[in-house]
């Protein structure tokens, strides 16, 4: 279910994208279900591509965005080994 791509070009750094996805993950691990997981990943996906189509980012910035979608999907795996939906 879960595929996070982010394909970021190197340039200024983008705190905005950073944050939406430490704030993503701390949602998604938050959880205590997988649909409350399913959810908040489906909301991240969809803002991260409104929000930022093009979005450019420093080397720490991809870095700190790939380490989040690591979180989301370990915690996705969890939720969904735990109670199938």
């Amino acid at each position: 279910m879960l595929a996070l791509v982010f394909a970021m070009a190197m340039g200024c750094s983008n705190t905005a994208a950073v944050k939406l996805a430490e704030d993503s993950a701390n949602q998604v691990c938050a959880c205590k279900d997988a649909k409350c997981a399913r959810d908040a990943i489906q909301n991240y996906e969809k803002r991260f591509t409104e929000d930022f189509p093009k979005a450019k980012g420093t080397p720490g910035d991809v870095e700190k965005i790939q380490a989040a979608g690591k979180r989301i999907n370990d915690c996705w795996q969890k939720l969904s080994a735990q109670a199938p939906e």
